[in-house]
């Protein structure tokens, strides 16, 4: 069962669950080669989109301070790796992800209070990775 709200007889009114979004939803895409001399390359983006959130979570707080509503956001991360499936390099695989791109600043609630409970989420990040398969 999903619980959108919050509810209590002391209140006269109910508030949406903290930092579940009222809408939210993602692509993600990826382009592999599978011939040629760039065999094994592949691209790939992302776009997550996410609605307005609540920050306070209980009742007794959004009565004492008024709730705050934010968040909307969308990020965008980008990808591309390149497994080298023949030659001296076989088995290695590089990987390079950028995520957040364009470094959209979102903030999350992480306790009761919004006075000193609100963080910011991960600004841009890179990402660079090496694998190889023995065989």
């Amino acid at each position: 069962m999903l619980f959108r709200s919050v509810s209590d007889p002391n209140f006269n009114f109910t508030v949406p669950v903290a930092t579940v979004p009222k809408h939210q939803g993602a692509v993600f895409l990826s382009y592999e080669l599978l011939k040629g001399t760039l065999n094994g390359l592949r691209i790939g983006g992302s776009v997550v989109s996410v609605g307005n959130y609540t920050f306070v979570r209980s009742l007794r707080n959004v009565n004492r301070f008024g709730q705050l509503y934010s968040g909307a956001h969308t990020l965008v991360g980008l990808n591309v790796s390149y497994l080298a499936e023949t030659g001296w390099a076989q088995g290695l695989e590089i990987s390079l992800s950028a995520n957040n791109i364009f470094d959209k600043k979102v903030f999350v609630s992480k306790e009761d209070h919004p006075g000193f409970a609100i963080t910011r989420e991960n600004p841009r990040t890179y990402v660079l990775g090496l694998r190889y398969k023995i065989k």
